[in-house]
């Protein structure tokens, strides 16, 4: 019977606690792309792109840092890299983005289950690397470019215990970067290479909760 009684005692616990890990005063930090699926659209204008591929490489990391400034809203910073490498037969194409984004995002009840709604600004920066072989192996031609990025969304965080949640986030996210060539500056204005992105994506991600009201309430 103490068994029973003692394990009803954890699981009310750890459920009265949940309130707690969106008060003011606590942090949460997690991997905002632990798995993710996305409806990208991109539009390139571009006399250097190619579109024939044989090889196409992917990396994307983008962590989650937040604080609870009052009860339920978060402010918080989205910082992200992203590589990608196109090879071909007589060419390659690498691009590399960093970007950084603070964000709000408020939170909704105090169940296991709570909905929330995120909005973000900040600022990316792209890098491109074009080389074909019959042209020239050895210069790349090599562009560089800045843009403002948006995302706005909503999502719905599952705690699986008192400082972990399993979050189900819908997010779009755009920018327009106009890309500068650095070889020569003359070209910029005759290519008119620009780069912008319409991209929605559904992720899940796994987020860890600590600070000073991390105790259960009873």
């Amino acid at each position: 019977m103490n068994k029973y009684f003692i394990t009803a005692s954890i699981i009310a616990l750890s459920c009265s606690g949940l309130s707690a890990q969106t008060e003011k005063g606590n942090y949460f930090i997690g991997a905002s792309n632990l798995l993710e699926f996305r409806n990208l659209y991109t539009l390139t204008t571009s006399s250097v792109s190619n579109d024939s591929k044989k090889e196409n490489i992917e990396l994307l990391f983008s962590p989650i840092f937040g604080h609870f400034f009052i009860d339920n809203l978060a402010v918080g910073v989205m910082p992200g890299y992203y590589y990608q490498k196109k090879t071909s037969d007589q060419s390659y194409l690498s691009t590399r983005t960093f970007s950084v984004s603070a964000f709000l995002r408020y939170y909704i009840g105090k169940k296991k289950f709570k909905p929330f709604v995120h909005g973000g600004i900040g600022y990316l920066n792209r890098h491109q690397k074009n080389q074909f072989e019959l042209i020239n192996n050895n210069e790349p031609y090599i562009w560089n470019g800045g843009s403002v990025v948006y995302d706005f969304g909503a999502g719905l965080a599952y705690f699986i215990t008192r400082n972990v949640s399993l979050d189900l986030f819908v997010v779009y996210a755009y920018h327009k970067v106009n890309m500068n060539y650095k070889g020569d500056q003359s070209l910029n204005e005759l290519l008119d290479h620009s780069f912008e992105s319409k991209d929605l994506k559904i992720n899940l991600s796994l987020i860890f909760y600590f600070g000073g009201k991390n105790q259960a309430k009873i």
